[in-house]
């Protein structure tokens, strides 16, 4: 029985952890930002490039004059969207764009129910350079 109660608690607790984690990939699968809230209820983010971090566990947050979005927040909800677009644009080298991204729009609030949203969009790589993405490619 103790068994039962113990698994039930530690499952209970995983979910509640991972629950706060929420990974968006590329839609080609090789860029991934993963966001999170640490102990401190503080929101977190790194970048991994086929597996490679490029970007740390780094800290996001803000402090206005409505409310404190640095510590304490309790992740509400996700919202996912794929993004499909195209555009023309005459003052780049490739006058025709194609977007394509995966968005995700993450809320937050603080003890005081005060809310904030996070809009995370992870679109492929290949806009950049190969001379740009040959260094995170090694």
């Amino acid at each position: 029985m103790k068994i039962k109660i113990f698994l039930l608690a530690f499952c209970s607790l995983f979910g509640m952890l991972k629950a706060e984690e929420v990974i968006i990939n590329s839609p080609d699968n090789h860029l991934k930002v993963t966001v999170f809230l640490n102990q401190s209820g503080t929101i977190h983010y790194n970048v991994r490039y086929k597996g490679k971090t490029i970007i740390e566990d780094s800290p996001l947050g803000m402090i206005t004059n409505v409310s404190d979005f640095s510590k304490d927040l309790e992740f509400i909800n996700k919202q996912e969207n794929e993004i499909q677009n195209s555009y023309t644009e005459n003052r780049i080298k490739r006058a025709k764009v194609d977007e394509h991204a995966n968005e995700f729009v993450l809320s937050y609030q603080t003890p005081k129910e005060e809310k904030i949203s996070l809009v995370v969009r992870v679109s492929d790589f290949a806009e950049y350079s190969t001379r740009r993405r040959s260094n995170i490619d090694n």
